[in-house]
């Protein structure tokens, strides 16, 4: 059987408020609490309800299951954008089982963009 601190989610939360460059005041702002409840929920200190869980997961735009799931050690994309003038990232997850399989899909996305561009490129001097 599984305990509540068996699923670390305290680390989790803080992990991917890490890995998004969001501050501590960032998202305590966006959950509407003090930063320092919010900290005592990074420091598995305070009490953590599912309303607060699904509110964290819509500020680090996740859901409940990856926020569960997530593992530090897995391999991340992220796509950076602007949010309220915090610099943040949305996660993709993407598990990868070594290294050069991550290296051999981004070989191969690399080189089907090239070939799209090409294609364009060829459609565009037949306009011409």
């Amino acid at each position: 059987m599984i305990s509540y601190e068996d699923l670390n989610i305290h680390y989790k939360i803080k992990k991917i408020r890490e890995m998004k460059n969001f501050t501590r005041e960032f998202v305590a702002g966006k959950l509407e609490i003090e930063p320092r409840t919010y900290s005592y929920i990074e420091e598995g200190k305070g009490n953590l309800t599912l309303k607060r869980m699904i509110q964290i997961c819509n500020v680090f735009n996740c859901t409940i299951q990856e926020l569960l799931d997530f593992n530090v050690n897995k391999v991340l994309n992220f796509n950076v954008k602007l949010e309220n003038g915090n610099q943040g990232n949305n996660i993709n997850y993407q598990e990868v089982n070594n290294e050069k399989e991550l290296y051999m899909a981004l070989i191969k996305a690399k080189d089907d963009l090239i070939d799209q561009l090409r294609t364009d490129i060829n459609q565009l001097r037949v306009i011409s």
